[in-house]
Formats: structure tokens, C-alpha cells, sequence
């Protein structure tokens, strides 16, 4: 298992998130190429897709996810989904490996931003507005 890095950030809510974005800048983007050219695949749609059609579907699909989720699902619902012992965000069993440093929750349309370090069943969420 590759070691865990450690970052310590201070400042505003926007500002670590802009130092973690620099400091993962490549990391973020081999991860977004990677889940496009996932959705891209025949095993996840069921079709080939272009990458185009992939970035389009996405881009569509802004507006009306800000809509639901601005009030479809309870923060506590949410917030308990991550400490559900069959969520991934749980102890490992054998064979199985599972890597969980912690779990958020965003609401876009409000600029709220939940997040726990560790797992969430062991841990406080912490509020912060961005």
C-alpha cells in the first residue's frame, strides 16, 4: 500500500482548498482522465462513448443535479450513509483492501461543505461555508 500523505493547510475554506488543488494539480487531473475514459467504456455504459459525449452528458446534467440536491437528501441522511458499515467508508475484511481517509458531503447551491477525516464512523463532520 502506498503511504498516505500528509498535508497540514491553514487559512480560509477557499484558500486550502486552492493550496490542496495546487499541491494535487497532477494527481486531480490523471484522476478525471481516468473516470472519463471509464464512463467512455462499454463496461460502465453498456456502449462505447466519446469523450466529447461523455464531457457533454456531464455538463448537462449540472443544472437539474443543483436542482435536486438542493433539497432531496438530509444532511443526517447523508452523514449516516458514510458511517453505514456496508458503505465503503468501513474496516476492510479480507481479501479486501479499502482506503478511507475520510468522507465529504457538498451543497453546491449553498456553498455548505461537510467533511470528516478518518472514518466517519470514528470521527465528527466539520461545517465549513465556502
Amino acid at each position: 500500500m502506498k503511504k498516505i500523505r500528509v498535508v497540514k493547510l491553514s487559512g480560509s475554506p477557499y484558500e486550502m482548498g486552492w493550496a490542496h488543488g495546487q499541491l494535487f494539480h497532477d494527481e486531480i487531473h490523471l484522476l478525471t482522465q481516468d473516470r472519463v475514459a471509464l464512463c467512455q467504456g462499454k463496461r460502465w455504459t453498456g456502449r462505447s462513448l466519446p469523450r466529447e459525449a461523455v464531457i457533454s452528458l456531464a455538463e448537462a446534467c449540472v443544472e437539474e443535479h443543483q436542482r435536486y440536491a438542493k433539497d432531496a437528501v438530509a444532511l443526517d441522511d447523508l452523514m449516516a450513509l458514510t458511517r453505514d458499515e456496508e458503505a465503503i467508508c468501513a474496516r476492510p475484511k479480507p481479501p479486501m483492501e479499502v482506503e478511507s481517509c475520510g468522507a465529504a458531503i457538498m451543497c453546491p447551491f449553498t456553498g455548505d461543505f461537510w467533511s470528516v477525516w478518518g472514518l466517519p464512523a470514528e470521527n465528527e463532520y466539520e461545517h465549513f461555508v465556502i
